[in-house]
């Protein structure tokens, strides 16, 4: 099992990093397409991204729950989180 068209390994990290980018793609998308505004995009990225890192806190997945909430941290502070995903 793979948890990207890359040939990731599925680590827990992996399955959640692919998670995230599926939630940024999501609203990306909906922003580019005219469906959101940039403000209401960003609130909803966070929005995605607290419940995935609800999902790996009640799953004891440390290392994947960090790596969210620094996601949320930088998108909150108006940084990229390119590098993380």
């Amino acid at each position: 099992m793979t948890a990207s068209a890359t040939g990731e390994k599925a680590t827990p990290e992996a399955v959640y990093r692919c998670l995230a980018h599926r939630v940024v793609t999501h609203c990306a998308f909906k922003m580019l397409n005219g469906e959101r505004s940039p403000a209401k995009a960003k609130r909803q990225l966070i929005n995605g991204l607290e419940s995935l890192r609800q999902v790996a806190a009640a799953a004891n997945d440390y290392p994947p729950f960090i790596m969210i909430s620094e996601m949320i941290e930088q998108v909150k502070s108006g940084k990229s989180i390119e590098h993380l995903l």
